[in-house]
């Protein structure tokens, strides 16, 4: 077990995260044991991230309120059985499913909708939950579009692999500046592995300047325990602009999968997705456009809800 694993199950009993437990406990209690254990969620409650886990927290409570104890934690275990075993970026994927869930049931309580039943894999319907709203019937189907890997993804994976197995060679933390969100090409992760042995067992703080090919990469080293982090100005053409077009294919695909989950019949359809896109900066229309992308899937007979990082994006107008 890693010092960031031993540290995050001891900051997972504080009562702050009493409802991050009663969800997650026995699943993390299974990662833990595994000899890569190292995973998002140990690394939050292990660094202190009190936003993050605030905003956790929260919503594990709302899922707690809105399904009961005993059903949440089914509905965990379900969705991540057998995914403790897996490599820290495929786990943090399925938990990251998850995460949009609950925040999805969050966003949809406060909208009116209530009495949520999760959809179990033995009865017929394949979406992911039942709900009321004005007490119509809905059935609801969540989606999450996942963010492609980044630079900053090979710089985290590789200086939490030194630190693991060197901590005291790698007692530091990266600050990097970096301007683009592109998937990494095998030179620039050569590049990189190449590069943390280098700065292992040195004294910060200090900078380095990586030549990444197609842009320099800007490295602050503090004192730490082999986290990562992004910090880079944002305006303009910094970063380079997502992909829109991309993004909205990506939420048609999904819209036509939950098009297929979701029963026939009068009850209302209920369709979210959870952008995680590579950064923060999305075009202003896009909510609107992927709303449209899901009401031409379902025919209109649908209502949509878009999250970014888990939280709704309201129009102006709506």
């Amino acid at each position: 077990m890693t010092e960031t694993t031993e540290l995050a199950l001891e900051n997972l009993l504080l009562p702050e995260h009493s409802a991050l437990r009663d969800i997650f406990g026995d699943v993390l209690t299974k990662r833990s044991t595994q000899r890569g254990s190292d995973c998002f969620i140990f690394r939050l409650l292990a660094h202190n991230h009190v936003h993050e886990l605030g905003e956790l927290n929260r919503d594990c409570s709302v899922y707690i309120r809105e399904l009961g104890l005993e059903e949440a934690k089914r509905k965990c275990r379900r969705e991540l059985k057998g995914m403790e075993r897996r490599p820290m970026r495929e786990f943090n994927a399925r938990c990251g499913d998850f995460l949009a869930e609950m925040a999805a049931i969050r966003v949809l309580s406060n909208d009116g909708f209530y009495q949520f039943r999760s959809i179990a894999e033995s009865q017929p319907e394949t979406n992911d939950y039942r709900a009321y709203w004005r007490q119509v019937p809905a059935y609801v189907e969540v989606k999450n579009l996942h963010a492609n890997e980044t630079i900053l993804d090979v710089f985290k994976r590789e200086i939490g692999r030194a630190h693991q197995r060197q901590p005291s060679a790698y007692a530091f933390d990266l600050r990097i500046d970096y301007a683009f969100d592109y998937p990494p090409t095998g030179e620039q992760e050569r590049i990189i592995r190449d590069f943390i042995p280098r700065i292992g067992g040195r004294k910060p703080p200090f900078r380095e300047t990586l030549n990444l090919v197609n842009g320099l990469a800007t490295i602050d080293v503090t004192v730490g325990a082999g986290t990562t982090f992004l910090c880079r100005g944002v305006g303009g053409d910094w970063p380079e602009a997502v992909n829109h077009e991309w993004v909205l294919r990506k939420v048609r695909e999904k819209a036509e999968q939950g098009r297929e989950q979701i029963p026939i019949g009068d009850h209302m359809k209920v369709f979210v997705i959870n952008v995680d896109s590579t950064n923060a900066v999305l075009p202003f229309d896009f909510v609107g456009n992927a709303e449209q992308e899901i009401r031409e899937v379902f025919g209109n007979n649908v209502r949509p809800y878009v999250l970014h990082f888990r939280h709704s994006v309201k129009l102006i107008n709506s």
